[in-house]
């Protein structure tokens, strides 16, 4: 339950950061402590993959599922390629792939797409949504 709350605060950051980035790549690229953040936040998404391929689960009848190809294969049929391309450094590829020397300006215009990936983070929103039902019922 903890992690579950520390992911949601992560994702409630990624909610606030990802427009930022959008609009100010340029300026937030040039601070080495906001792309240390940046990969912080997406090593903790990675810790969150790793955690669950790990994690049992509640089946529809409710009964607690611990067996690990059974909770892998769950969790490749759901949440795990959302996550997989939230966490993806699709700017470092991009850098990678091509060649600047040609002129800055598209190559500027795909960096800023490229973040749009960061997005796919908003959509485990739902997630926060879940644990807040499931801690309203409880209490």
């Amino acid at each position: 339950m903890g992690w579950d709350l520390l992911i949601s605060v992560i994702l409630l950051i990624t909610c606030v950061q990802t427009p930022f980035d959008l609009a100010f790549s340029a300026e937030l690229d040039a601070k080495d402590e906001y792309v240390k953040f940046r990969y912080m936040i997406d090593f903790m998404f990675l810790l969150d993959i790793i955690l669950n391929f790990n994690t049992a689960y509640l089946d529809e009848i409710h009964d607690i599922k611990d067996n690990r190809s059974d909770i892998a294969c769950k969790y490749l049929k759901g949440w795990f390629w959302i996550d997989f391309l939230a966490i993806l450094p699709f700017e470092e590829i991009i850098k990678l792939v091509t060649d600047t020397s040609g002129g800055s300006g598209g190559y500027n215009k795909l960096v800023r797409m490229s973040r749009l990936s960061k997005l796919y983070k908003l959509i485990k929103i739902t997630r926060l949504i879940r644990l807040l039902k499931v801690l309203k019922s409880n209490s």
